[in-house]
């Protein structure tokens, strides 16, 4: 197909060293390869990527002929399209073609010979035929050839660095260790002068000769300079080298290129040329592995502007990076003395020691380190750490500085602790780990380690060690120390090892392997506490489970999510703080971990309710909560030192341990503040905490040790000991810098330094040895026994003297004074010993100046020397309880006698006379509050071999006293460098616990008797005084008394009032029982009640040997299986507490009251309570109603205290009564029970018994009345009638009951009869007794009437009784009767009153009985008898012989009088005439009260009691006074007066200046109008003659 149409041109252009480009379109066309000819025609495609018009394109093709090396363009189109292509036209010469270099016979050698030129040749034709492809189709038009210039361009010369060939050994792995695996081609070592060859440098330089003839072809030279940054540089060769620097790291020389090919062809690195090495070198401790420094290797090549047309240099250069590989350096210890000097017992500040090392805080960033040892969890804490292990030999160290130290050792333990990686792990996962309970891991560990299972129990520190529980270490009660406090976070577990323990560091080892491989998941995430305990990590078991193959990298703003928020895009961990403390950014929802867990939280799996994202609440307890499946994938690096990967491709467990521990627990065992310092200090810290800790180092010596010190004789090497040679202490600082920092492996550098100490002598204190405080018991001895052990070995309770100088010089010739005291108790010497005639030779008594003589009091300081025990020390006193199993003995004394008092104080119960004055057994004239002896350390320490304490009687120390053993010591200035020195002293108080030894009560009879006061002063003088005895009750004679009558001589001389002691009492009488009949003591009770509360009681099971009310009992962790006491209750009521004493008190033939007279008051129910079995042989209580437990009662119990018991003896509250009208004899009998609550282990109730016989002395008493007290009313029926009118007797009154007494009518209906009564009579069978019965009590009733009998004979038996009628001397009729009382009341049934005709009103029956005196031992008419009691018995007179008794009463009664007064309310009753109201009678009434007849003031016929309210005859109601009326009436008329005053004063002041101006105005006033009115006298009256003339006139 012809494409040309129309006229075209065709223009054909040849070149011979370039090509030629239309429309940027050459390179598009490819030309095909490997043909002498090729062509290529742009095509419609082409041309749509060109920049040709699109309407003026051509066409264009391409061609190259390889045989005649020529490049060829046709163009064939329109003119117009054909001069825009030739407008775009291009030549580009081949690479590195310019006309230079092909004349070049160096480069270009052909074309120097063929056609050293360039030259384009163009031909232009113009198409004549229609047929283009014709050969006569184009007819010439012309040619043209241009000669072609092609400019020389200098080229930059080329540097092949042999680093873009570099590749990693196939040998390496992760995990190879060969340093070619991880620091790349170029690496050296800090500090070393190794040479590093490093091969492939070569130059080039494609136009530097074409300026050169072919004569001279290397006519230029190039510059070329190797630098390194910081190292030594130098060059395989110098041959042919023209050199303008040549420097340590610097070779800069100008030569021709083979000569520089030759010279870089092996560059040789060094860090540090040989002789520069050191610490002047200017590289010194340099390394490219941190703190972003970098070492380079430079290769700079300059072509000097040689070629090229412009004459420019073109310059070029090679970076060579080189790893200058962290060498770790040792560190240096520098101590300022040669000498250190202290003195003796002084803290002294150590000072003068500095640590250096220059590169322990580089944080290095090595793939090597990391792979061998910092990326270990455990040895992450070790980075820019520094291990620092002090010691001495004859001291302690304390540290003043230890906030930021880890403490790793001391003597006597290591220390390691548990930490996380990151907030919120529950580290209470690893706690039977630590613990050694979880043995399975640590199996799997220690078979890890190649080595044996060790528990912690086999290398842990005793907490209990030296306890009763784990006296030795080797029992199975030991507790091994741990902090194991979990819940707190953070190094809250802390391990306790022991330095002597062999497999200390085996433990350790196995423990940190064995965390490290306990919950591990990728990037060791934390698991949350219980019970929660689920992770956002994936579970791994190798770093391969972590890969980026398994787990996928999130990323960072685009699918990472916070963990405590799933639904949150984070980029940093920063981004989710605001969720919780601990949330990190990095989890993706989902993901390939099946258990992994975000929040938000709920607590409910359909998480709706009570959703959060604050999962950690450290110190509290969490409920269960549910979350979002959820991976943490985060892509970030771990924030630490030397980690550079992801934390997600490291599988590593949450939590690990590290060696040390930096609790304040731990950091205490050696701050300043610690009691016992370490000769041993180990700790962890950077450099700068290393250094504070150096300088602030302290140091003091054993007590016992200087420069004079002398070891004992055996522990001295006979070939090397100098006896005069000085003792040197040492302090050894052994420093390691844990490896930091080398960026190889595991490489730890150690420091050792040695300084010298010479500690100055000074006398040493002596030191009092003994227990730092002892438990002994009531009343029984206690010993101080010391076993004869080597010097240094504590005793177990004994006491002793030492000195830190005992080793010294002539030490044993010293002497020594030593002083005991006690202040409650006496104290004895060894008797064995200061009895002895050494000891009497060798031992000097000596008193302190000023120490008054009753301290000294007794014994030792006795006139005529020592006195001495004798052995009764040894022996119990004051104390009647056996106690089982522990001291089954009672004292061999008595309890009765003198106790101790406020006024006299203590009793003991032999005098130095040898008289018995109370209970004990020592006399008081031996023993001695203070002793104070001067001997050798060896003779003192002899007579303290047993001291002996005996306690004060009934001491104890359980209810708030306290008591102290003090024990001193002087050493008289003793032995040391100063021989001026003064004495030094030392003194131990011993606390002494007395134990409560429960005593039993004591049942006797309070007497005052006399005592001598002894004072062992020659300058005071004994007292004799009086003082209150508690004595037995003697009834030694109450059976001969008793048998003798009590109204005869006899009994009054051998039984009278302070003789007997027993109780003597009339009949009916109340006899008050006080101190000297009936006394109870308790020497203790008062102790339980003022014992600490709550109680404690004793627990053998429980460490501390005891419990505590109220708290639980608790024996490791269970419950002891002691049962508290009943004492724990303690109160009044219900059981018994502390202090209360059960009193029962309890007669047969009488009643008991303990009750208060007039003028006292009943005791608080906290003091005291009566008690009551409320069913036969229940338990008692407390009565329902005391009152009827505490009066009348035959048997009577209390609950009290001593103080309120024995004050109410005091208070005459007890007294006794016989049964009413009994006589003879009763027995009162007292039991007394302590419920042991004195006793500290409450394991008795100690219980007193005792009687005291009574006597109850017969009174003959008058005989019992019963009669009608209402007002009987009689119709006036007579019962005689006219014999000549009626023929005798009325049978009106005969035939009824309306003349009886009380007669039947409805006024008297239900009265009470007349009968009598005598008790005294049922004693004889021939007991009569005498009625007389009159009317009337005034002459106005002499015919009132009279008494008769219509019958005669008792129905029962035949009647003996006696009566007859007469009228008294008064006029008045009177019946008389005698016979016996059933005769006499029988007759009292029958009897009428005779009511005499025409007699109406009032009339009164006057009667009497009398028992003719049938029987009575006393009459009782004697002071503290029946007719005269008294409180007070030893007032008693003698009994009196017995009287008859004689009873006489009266009735009231009225003839033919109307009925009245019969009102049943007070109000009507008061209005009716003649009557009132009693408010106090009738009271069984509901309403109460009774209308009698009377006048104003008073009944006429009756008695009126006042009721309970106070209200009298006539009284409705209880006047009362409104007193809060009164009150607010009063108050408020005095505001008013008080408001007027006021305004009155004010308005005065306004008006007249002040109230008394006002005043003085107002009388003067007063005296004008008076004077006016004539009502006043006049200013000029004379008043004292007025008065006088008065006076006279009235006197006449």
């Amino acid at each position: 197909e012809n494409p040309f149409t129309g006229s075209s041109l065709r223009v054909t252009v040849n070149v011979t060293y370039g090509d030629l480009d239309v429309y940027d379109t050459r390179l598009k066309c490819a030309l095909p390869e490997g043909v002498d000819e090729a062509f290529c025609t742009v095509s419609e495609t082409l041309w749509g990527n060109s920049t040709a018009p699109a309407l003026n394109r051509p066409w264009v093709r391409y061609g190259r002929y390889v045989q005649s090396s020529v490049s060829q363009v046709v163009i064939i189109g329109s003119f117009t399209n054909v001069t825009l292509a030739l407008d775009k036209l291009l030549y580009k010469p081949y690479l590195q073609t310019n006309s230079l270099r092909l004349r070049s016979r160096i480069y270009s050698a052909q074309s120097a010979r063929d056609q050293p030129f360039e030259v384009m040749r163009m031909s232009v034709e113009f198409l004549v035929s229609g047929d283009a492809i014709t050969a006569t189709a184009w007819q010439p038009i012309g040619t043209l050839e241009q000669l072609m210039y092609i400019v020389n361009v200098n080229d930059p010369p080329q540097i092949t660095n042999p680093r873009d060939e570099y590749m990693v050994p196939t040998f390496c792995t992760d995990v190879n260790p060969d340093p070619r695996c991880h620091f790349g081609m170029i690496f050296s070592y800090e500090d070393t002068d190794r040479i590093i060859e490093i091969k492939g440098v070569e130059i080039s330089d494609e136009d530097v000769y074409e300026s050169c003839r072919f004569s001279n072809a290397e006519c230029a030279k190039i510059d070329v300079s190797v630098s390194a940054a910081n190292g030594a540089m130098g060059l395989n060769t110098k041959s042919r080298l023209s050199f303008y620097e040549q420097t340590r790291g610097t070779q800069g020389f100008t030569s021709v290129m083979s000569a520089a090919n030759a010279a870089v062809r092996v560059l040789n690195y060094r860090v540090e040329e040989t002789p520069l090495l050191g610490p002047t070198s200017s590289v010194a401790n340099y390394n490219t592995q941190h703190s972003s420094q970098t070492e380079l290797i430079t290769v700079t090549v300059s072509d000097q502007g040689f070629s090229g047309a412009v004459g420019v240099s073109e310059v070029n250069s090679i970076d060579m990076d080189v790893i200058i590989v962290a060498t770790n350096d040792a560190p240096v210890i520098t101590v300022d003395v040669l000498e250190y000097s202290f003195v003796e017992d002084v803290l002294a500040d150590v000072g003068g020691i500095a640590v250096t090392d220059v590169d322990v805080e580089e944080q290095t960033v090595s793939s090597l380190s990391q792979l061998t040892w910092t990326n270990g969890a455990a040895n992450m804490t070790y980075l820019n750490n520094m291990h620092m292990i002090l010691s001495v030999s004859f001291g302690v160290m304390r540290l003043r500085y230890t906030r930021n130290l880890r403490i790793e050792r001391t003597a006597q333990a290591y220390f390691t602790s548990a930490s996380v990686f990151h907030f919120g792990h529950d580290l209470c996962r690893i706690k039977g780990l630590l613990e050694g309970t979880d043995t399975e891991a640590l199996s799997k560990a220690a078979g890890r380690l190649n080595k044996a299972l060790v528990l912690y129990r086999e290398v842990c520190v005793f907490g209990n060690i030296g306890a009763t529980t784990c006296p030795t270490g080797a029992e199975s009660t030991c507790n091994c120390l741990l902090d194991d406090d979990c819940n707190i976070g953070e190094s809250s577990f802390v391990l306790y090892m022991n330095t002597t323990a062999p497999k200390s560091f085996d433990f350790i080892a196995q423990v940190e392997d064995a965390v490290l491989h306990t919950d591990r998941t990728c990037g060791g995430m934390p698991i949350y506490p219980k019970p929660n305990n689920f992770t956002s990590g994936l579970k791994c078991e190798s770093d391969a489970d972590c890969a980026e193959t398994r787990l996928r990298a999130c990323t960072p703003g685009v699918d990472c999510k916070c963990c405590a928020n799933i639904t949150h895009t984070c980029a940093l961990d920063s981004d989710c703080q605001h969720f919780d403390a601990g949330s990190h950014c990095g989890c993706v929802p989902d993901g390939i971990n099946p258990t992994g867990v975000c929040g938000p939280y709920c607590q409910d799996p359909r998480m709706i309710r009570g959703c959060l994202t604050d999962l950690v609440n450290p110190g509290r307890q969490m409920q269960q909560f549910f979350g979002h499946r959820c991976t943490y994938s985060a892509p970030f690096p771990d924030p630490g030192p030397g980690f550079t990967r992801p934390s997600i491709r490291t599988c590593r467990a949450p939590s690990f341990m590290q060696r040390g521990a930096d609790t304040q627990r731990v950091q205490d065992l050696v701050s300043i503040t610690s009691v016992d310092g370490s000769r041993t200090v180990g700790f962890i810290g950077t450099i700068v905490d290393v250094n504070r800790a150096m300088s602030s180092l302290t140091y003091i010596t054993n007590p016992r040790y200087n420069r004079l010190y002398r070891p004992p004789v055996e522990a001295r090497d006979p070939l090397t000991f100098d006896n005069e040679a000085d003792s040197l202490d040492a302090l050894t600082l052994l420093l390691s810098d844990l490896g930091n920092s080398g960026g190889t492996g595991y490489d730890p550098r150690i420091a050792f330094k040695q300084a010298p100490i010479r500690v100055q002598a000074v006398n040493n204190r002596p030191t009092c040895n003994g227990p730092s405080s002892v438990t002994a018991y009531e009343d029984i001895p206690f010993h101080f026994v010391s076993e004869r052990v080597r010097e240094g070995q504590e005793v177990a309770n004994g006491l002793n003297v030492s000195d830190p100088d005992h080793l010294d010089y002539q030490f044993e010739l010293s002497l020594f004074t030593v002083n005991l005291s006690c202040t409650r108790g006496r104290l004895f010497l060894n008797e064995e010993f200061t009895r002895s005639p050494y000891g009497r030779r060798f031992l000097e008594y000596q008193r302190w100046d000023g120490e008054p003589l009753q301290a000294s009091r007794v014994g030792l300081h006795s006139d005529g020397g020592p006195l001495y025990g004798e052995g009764c020390q040894f022996e119990p006193q004051c104390t009647d309880t056996k106690r089982e199993g522990r001291y089954p003995f009672v004292s061999n004394d008595s309890p009765f006698g003198f106790y101790e008092s406020i006024v006299f104080g203590i009793v003991y119960g032999i005098t130095s006379r040898g008289e018995i004055q109370g209970c004990g057994i020592c006399p008081e004239n031996t023993g001695n509050r203070f002793i104070s002896v001067t001997g050798t350390m060896a003779d003192v320490n002899e007579a303290l071999e047993r001291v002996t304490y005996l306690p004060d009687p009934n001491f104890n120390t359980r209810y708030g006293e306290t008591e102290s053993i003090t024990f001193q010591v002087s050493d008289n200035g003793a032995v040391g460098n100063d021989a001026s020195a003064a004495a030094l002293t030392h003194e131990l108080v011993i606390p002494v616990t007395i134990e409560s030894i429960n005593d039993k009560p004591l049942i006797g009879r309070r007497v005052r008797a006399e005592r001598t006061i002894r004072t062992f002063d020659p300058d005071v003088a004994d007292r004799l005084i009086e003082d209150w005895a508690v004595a037995p009750i003697n009834k030694t004679f109450d059976e001969r008394c008793m048998s003798i009558p009590p109204s005869g001589a006899e009994y009054w001389e051998r039984c009278r009032p302070g003789i007997r002691e027993y109780i003597d009492v009339d009949e009916d009488t109340v006899f008050v029982i006080g101190p000297d009949v009936l006394w109870i003591n308790d020497v203790d009770s008062d102790e339980a009640e003022a014992m600490p509360t709550p109680r404690r009681y004793c627990c053998e099971e429980h460490p501390s040997g005891g419990c505590t009310c109220g708290e639980p009992c608790i024996c490791g962790v269970e419950p002891c299986g002691c049962n508290a006491p009943d004492v724990c209750l303690d109160g009044l009521f219900g059981d018994p507490g502390s202090g209360d004493l059960d009193v029962t008190l309890s007669v047969s033939r009488g009643t008991l009251s303990f009750y208060p007279p007039p003028g006292r008051a009943l005791f608080d129910p906290s003091e005291l309570v009566f008690l009551t079995n409320l069913t036969e042989g229940g338990a008692m209580k407390p009565c329902p109603v005391q009152l009827d437990c505490m009066r009348g009662a035959k048997r009577i119990t209390m609950r009290t205290k001593r103080a309120p018991l024995q004050l109410g003896l005091v208070q005459q509250f007890l007294s006794y009564v016989g049964d009413r009208d009994y006589y003879g004899r009763d027995v009162l009998e007292v039991l007394v029970n302590d419920h042991g609550m004195t006793d500290e282990c409450y394991n008795e109730s100690l219980v007193a018994t005792e009687t005291v016989n009574i006597r109850v002395v017969a009174v003959n008493d008058p005989p019992t009345v019963s009669f009608p007290t209402t007002v009987l009313t009689y119709e006036g029926t007579p019962c005689y009638a006219d014999f000549q009118e009626n023929g005798g007797t009325n049978s009106e009154c005969t035939g009824s009951r309306g003349s009886n007494i009380p007669p039947s009518t409805a006024a008297t209906a239900g009265a009470t009869g007349i009968s009598f009564g005598d008790v005294d009579l049922v004693d004889v069978s021939y007991g009569n007794v005498t009625v007389v019965l009159t009317v009337g009590n005034s002459p106005e009733h002499a015919n009132a009437g009279a008494f008769f009998l219509p019958a005669l004979r008792y129905p029962e038996f035949e009647s003996k009784a006696w009566y007859e009628f007469f009228r008294s001397s008064d006029g008045l009729n009177t019946m008389a009767i005698q016979g016996t009382i059933e005769e006499v009341n029988w007759l009292m049934n029958v009897v009428k009153f005779d009511v005499y005709p025409g007699f109406r009103g009032y009339v009164l029956f006057r009667i009497s009985i009398n028992d003719m005196g049938n029987y009575g031992e006393c009459a009782g008419l004697h002071t503290c008898g029946q007719g005269e009691p008294c409180a007070d018995h030893n007032n008693a007179e003698e009994h009196v012989v017995a009287t008859s008794g004689i009873t006489v009463f009266n009735v009231d009664a009225a003839v033919g009088t109307q009925t009245r007064c019969q009102e049943t309310d007070c109000d009507t009753c008061n209005k009716v005439e003649g009557c009132g109201w009693c408010p106090g009678a009738c009271t069984q009434l509901g309403q109460g009260g009774k209308c009698m007849i009377g006048g104003a003031s008073s009944p006429l016929y009756e008695a009126c009691p006042a009721d309970i309210t106070g209200r009298r005859w006539r009284e409705c109601s209880k006047p009362s006074q409104d007193f809060l009326s009164i009150g607010l009436g009063a108050g408020g008329a005095l505001l008013g007066i008080c408001l007027v005053t006021f305004s009155v004063m004010k308005w005065a002041q306004r008006r007249h200046g002040s109230i008394i101006a006002y005043a003085r105005k107002k009388r003067a006033d007063l005296n004008r109008t008076g004077q006016r009115l004539k009502i006043l006298p006049p200013e000029t009256a004379r008043y004292t003659q007025f008065f006088v003339l008065t006076g006279f006139c009235v006197t006449g």
